[in-house]
């Protein structure tokens, strides 16, 4: 933690303020207000690597049941919490609890508004998002895709690295939508802030062979860090949010994990969890071009 970190009130007042704030959408007319996200590569997302290096986008699976309308329902838990990264950054956070299916939704918006004024809205049906995703397209994932991006609209973080504090900022500041044809999303324009100059880029095609949890959250650790050493399990597990309490069995999914990563080339065989470190060696990219999507 900073030594400069604002206490709770200071950071309740903070986020208190920036939630009414980002209920209004953000005007385009104004053209020096204009900003743009970065340009991204057609075959990689983008992601701050404080976030990748965090349980912001926890691996847990599942959700609390409630009963909505006299209908279950999946939903997640409201938090106000400081997720610590393994970079020395902290993430304040608030709004209801995230995880790898939301991070999914997030890396696809980012891409498809990618070189593109914040203020222009992402306009598309739920079924095409879906196959976008790879999630299975029936009204089970139409209704899992619009809880992700009601959590997206409503979260609120800083991240703070040093001594420097960070900037309140949100990941979208708008999402409307009209049955189950036509929805709107807006990026939030101080998502620029969290990519930043230098963000992570994940491979699509890569990060999609993987199922959402721990397989995608160790994908952003690797691409997110050098990995020239080994370091502790117990790192791990914390970083991932994990909520498996037995540290043996967590070993096991660890290492199942880096397994799948060297089949598909993030990772070389020798990526192994021993005597409680977790030993990542990364596969050199070569430098050719990628395959376009299909």
């Amino acid at each position: 933690m900073t030594k400069n970190r604002r206490t709770d009130a200071e950071l309740l007042a903070v986020l208190n303020a920036a939630a009414t704030e980002v209920q209004q959408p953000f005007s385009s007319n104004d053209l020096d207000d204009t900003v743009y996200l970065p340009e991204i590569r057609r075959t990689s997302y983008a992601m701050c690597a404080d976030i990748l290096c965090s349980a912001l986008f926890g691996t847990a699976k599942g959700s609390k049941r409630t009963i909505v309308d006299g209908k279950p329902r999946q939903d997640r838990t409201y938090i106000e919490t400081i997720f610590k990264t393994t970079n020395g950054a902290s993430i304040e956070f608030r709004g209801k609890e995230l995880r790898q299916d939301d991070l999914t939704v997030l890396l696809q918006l980012i891409s498809l508004r990618a070189g593109m004024a914040t203020s222009c809205e992402i306009v598309f049906s739920p079924y095409a998002f879906l196959t976008m995703i790879r999630w299975s397209n029936n009204n089970i994932s139409v209704a899992h895709l619009r809880a992700c991006l009601m959590r997206l609209r409503q979260a609120i973080l800083i991240i703070e690295r040093g001594n420097e504090k960070g900037e309140v900022s949100g990941f979208l500041s708008e999402f409307r939508w009209e049955g189950r044809t036509h929805w709107e999303v807006q990026v939030d324009r101080r998502m620029v802030g969290l990519l930043g100059s230098a963000p992570t880029y994940l491979n699509i095609l890569k990060r999609k062979q993987l199922s959402e949890g721990l397989q995608t959250w160790l994908y952003g650790y690797i691409r997110a860090n050098q990995c020239g050493w080994a370091v502790p399990l117990e790192l791990i597990h914390a970083a991932s949010g994990s909520q498996a309490k037995d540290m043996t069995e967590f070993a096991r999914s660890v290492r199942d994990v880096l397994k799948k990563l060297a089949a598909i080339g993030v990772v070389t065989d020798a990526s192994t969890v021993k005597n409680g470190k977790v030993a990542i060696f990364k596969v050199k990219v070569s430098g050719k071009p990628a395959k376009p999507l299909m």
